[in-house]
């Protein structure tokens, strides 16, 4: 939807777009920690060895990703770029 589009819509309209959004960006979540779990254990039972990082490595790369990818994003996207990011994750 572009932004001309975006700004016809109703007030009541465009919350129940980012209500449906953050929905599924919640359940894109829970989906994906499920086929990734169950990709992982397809590539073990083929014989491949999975390298998995520790917690503080995903920390770090977080945090990285927080601040260095999110503000490209949030400028591309627009202010409710962080809203919708922070109600999604789990």
């Amino acid at each position: 939807m572009n932004l001309d589009l975006w700004n016809k819509l109703s007030p009541k309209e465009q919350a129940t777009i980012e209500s449906a959004v953050r929905s599924m960006g919640a359940r894109r979540f829970e989906v994906a920690e499920a086929e990734e779990r169950a990709n992982l254990q397809r590539l073990e039972s083929q014989g491949i060895e999975v390298v998995l990082f520790s917690e503080e490595a995903y920390a770090r790369m977080r945090t990285k990703v927080q601040k260095t990818v999110w503000p490209v994003l949030e400028k591309e996207i627009g202010s409710s770029f962080r809203d919708v990011v922070a109600s999604a994750q789990p």
